[in-house]
């Protein structure tokens, strides 16, 4: 049986690419995270606070850079997997399996977010909220899954030091456990709230787990 070989400059390419969409993921959702409207009402309820937020001005591009972050890392962790790499760390390629749904997931309830700020004005008037309704669902699915997956994938990659390491796992893990806390109890309580902010922890471990990339593989192009 013949088997096939990805010749070593398709390889590295690929794994530049890789680096790139990891970084500019990790910078977008830093980005778009810190853009992201603050909300203190502690009268009311989920869709109160959605209302507030829809309203303000920084939502739309809050949203959109997040959106174009958590696609950018989904489509770096495919091409991650598709490459089955990391070689000789399974552990590693099922997170980033995973991880990769999650990311996918993630970024069509971002794109929810976008479509339900659109329903502002029936919240005020208690009109009916069919995307809103939506994206209060997909939220306490989609962005645990990928948070969770996130702080496995940077684990994982740290103890078999294949994907970034300790110092680097430590805001991925931070961030993706806060995130998918914060965003899994919305529809229950809002005491977790202050946790939404450690999701730049994703965006920090996903820009240097890129960065990292990026300069492997440029060492492997001079040695090459």
């Amino acid at each position: 049986m013949s088997t096939t070989s990805v010749p070593a400059p398709v390889a590295r390419a690929k794994a530049t690419i890789t680096g790139w969409l990891l970084l500019a993921g990790g910078t977008a959702f830093l980005v778009g995270g810190g853009m992201h409207p603050r909300v203190d009402a502690p009268d009311g309820g989920a869709k109160e606070r959605l209302r507030i937020m829809f309203e303000d001005g920084g939502w739309y591009p809050s949203q959109a850079l997040m959106l174009a972050g958590t696609a950018c890392i989904a489509a770096a962790l495919i091409t991650l997997v598709r490459r089955r790499l990391p070689a000789g760390a399974p552990s590693v390629r099922y997170a980033a399996m995973v991880a990769a749904v999650g990311a996918a997931l993630a970024s069509v309830a971002l794109l929810v977010h976008l479509l339900a700020a659109g329903e502002a004005d029936r919240l005020v008037g208690g009109g009916a909220t069919p995307i809103t309704d939506t994206l209060v669902v997909v939220d306490t699915i989609a962005i645990p899954l990928f948070g969770l997956a996130i702080a496995a994938l940077a684990l994982a990659g740290a103890l078999t030091r294949s994907l970034g390491n300790v110092v680097v796992a430590i805001p991925g893990v931070v961030g993706g456990v806060g995130y998918a806390f914060a965003a899994g109890t919305i529809l229950i309580s809002d005491r977790l709230d202050g946790l939404f902010p450690t999701a730049i922890g994703i965006a920090l471990w996903a820009a240097a787990v890129g960065v990292q990339q990026l300069l492997r593989e440029r060492r492997a192009t001079v040695t090459a």
